[in-house]
C-alpha cells in the first residue's frame, strides 16, 4: 500500500507492507530512490516524472511470494513553457477569433492573457482561446498562454503579436431591378463608402471576383 500514488517530482511516497507472517522483504522501486529496500515499510523519493511499477517479494524463511503493481506510482512535473499561440495576425473590431497552442505535457489546465485590456476579452477551454475584439479599440495586441498543474505553473509563452483594425461600416445597396436577357443590365450603387476599404459584389451569395476600391 502507498500513502499516495500521484505526486510531483521530488516528493516522497511511504509504502506499507500488508502481508502476514512475513519475516523478510525485498522491494523494487522503478524510478525511485532508493531503487530497492529490505525494510518492511520503506519511504521512497521520486525525482523524475513518469509512471512506475512497484514490486514486493516476501518470505517467511522458506517460502516466497511476489506481488507487482504495474503503473502504480504517477510522478508529475511542472509543465514546460507553452508554445507561442497561433491565430490570425490581423483581426477586425467586434470580431471573434480563435487562438491555439500545442498541448503541454503534464498540463492540467491553461491560463491565457490578452493585452492591453482595452483590446477586448478572452475566454478559453484548455489550449484553445476565443478573443472578442473591442468594438472601437484599434492597434497592436498580444496573446500569451501558460500551462498549470498541482506541481506548479509553467513559464508564459512568448507573445503572439497581432493588429486590430476597424471593421468596414455597413452601407445599403441601391438600384437593381429587372432587365432583359442580353440587355445592358441594371446599375447597383452604395449609399456611401469608406476610404481604404475594398468592395466586392456578390451575386446569389457567390463572389464575382471584381474588386472595387
Amino acid at each position: 500500500y502507498a500513502d499516495v500514488t500521484t505526486i510531483c517530482a521530488g516528493e516522497t511516497v511511504n509504502f506499507t507492507d500488508n502481508s502476514s507472517q512475513a519475516t523478510g522483504w525485498e522491494w523494487t522501486f522503478d524510478g525511485g530512490t532508493p531503487s530497492s529496500s529490505t525494510e518492511q515499510n520503506p519511504s521512497v523519493v521520486y525525482n523524475t516524472a513518469g509512471v512506475y511499477n512497484v514490486e514486493l517479494t516476501i518470505t517467511d524463511g522458506s517460502n516466497y511470494d511476489t506481488e507487482t503493481k504495474y503503473e502504480y506510482i504517477v510522478v508529475n512535473d511542472v509543465p514546460a513553457q507553452a508554445n507561442t499561440p497561433e491565430g490570425d495576425e490581423e483581426i477586425c473590431t467586434s470580431s471573434f477569433n480563435t487562438f491555439t497552442t500545442d498541448e503541454v505535457d503534464y498540463a492540467e489546465e491553461y491560463e491565457w492573457e490578452l493585452s492591453p485590456e482595452e483590446a477586448g476579452t478572452i475566454d478559453w477551454t484548455d489550449n484553445e482561446a476565443q478573443v472578442e475584439a473591442d468594438e472601437t479599440w484599434t492597434g497592436t495586441f498580444y496573446v500569451k498562454v501558460r500551462a498549470l498543474n498541482t506541481c506548479g505553473d509553467g513559464d508564459w509563452s512568448d507573445n503572439f503579436e497581432g493588429t486590430i483594425i476597424s471593421s468596414p461600416e455597413d452601407f445599403e445597396l441601391l438600384g437593381g431591378g429587372s432587365y432583359c436577357n442580353g440587355g445592358d443590365g441594371v446599375e447597383i450603387t452604395l449609399d456611401g463608402s469608406t476610404d481604404g476599404v475594398s468592395y466586392e459584389l456578390y451575386i446569389g451569395g457567390e463572389p464575382t471576383g471584381t474588386i472595387v476600391e
